[in-house]
């Protein structure tokens, strides 16, 4: 299945594919734009990481001899009976944008989280057999996918308000990434793709409970009259990108 935040016709977020194997519990999670570079993995074994797809992908952007995995960890325990978290994508409000082009192909929603708020999308494992439901305040259920051993895989969206500390830490974060591709080869260039479409980062990291998750942003602006970035602040006509 496919999702994303937002709408098809308005404001939103890419859109992210999630797959299993035939054969095993295997369960793999992939940025739609980045399914033929990079995905996430979570192993029947318990060994789950983030990784390129191979080393030829991963070397423009890895120093020379680095692994192709970004991260590699352990699944973490279960947070209720049968109940474990696997990955989570993070979309503040801010990053919303109209999109360039239409999809083709069905892709589910989670609503438009309102002025303020950050959506949380979280892949949740669920063991097979097991009698306990599972609930988040403000839960929207995207979909599910039936593994071979009976388990489950629930992808779920909820939404919470960011507290100021967070807010001004992503906004810092933003100003990062952005130093870090324009400083790299090629990086302007990328800024734009075929159809003037919005630039995609991401800033990847690790949860309090240990969950792996991305926070999507959207690198370039919109229109100084029509959203906000970061700070919840208007942006200056004529401001640098």
């Amino acid at each position: 299945m496919r999702f994303a935040v937002g709408s098809r016709a308005g404001l939103r977020s890419s859109a992210w594919r999630i797959w299993s194997a035939k054969n095993t519990t295997d369960v793999y999670l992939a940025a739609r734009a980045l399914a033929g570079v990079q995905k996430i993995s979570l192993h029947e074994s318990g060994s789950w990481s983030y990784s390129y797809l191979t080393e030829e992908k991963a070397a423009p952007f890895s120093a020379p001899g680095a692994s192709r995995h970004v991260d590699i960890w352990q699944r973490p325990p279960e947070f209720g009976q049968g109940w474990r978290r696997g990955f989570a994508v993070i979309v503040p409000w801010t990053e919303l944008r109209v999109w360039p082009e239409v999809e083709k192909g069905a892709i589910e929603f989670a609503p438009h989280p309102g002025h303020g708020h950050w959506v949380t999308v979280e892949i949740v494992v669920g063991a097979a057999g097991t009698t306990t439901s599972l609930v988040f305040d403000e839960m929207y259920a995207l979909g599910s996918l039936g593994l071979v051993d009976g388990s489950e895989v629930k992808v779920i969206a909820r939404r919470h308000r960011p507290t100021s500390e967070e807010v001004a830490r992503l906004a810092v974060q933003r100003e990062q990434v952005i130093q870090m591709l324009v400083q790299s080869p090629g990086a302007r260039a990328r800024l734009k793709d075929r159809k003037g479409g919005i630039f995609r980062g991401a800033v990847y990291g690790e949860l309090e409970d240990g969950t792996r998750a991305w926070i999507e942003l959207a690198l370039k602006p919109p229109p100084p009259d029509q959203a906000v970035i970061c700070t919840g602040q208007p942006l200056k006509v004529g401001a640098p990108p």
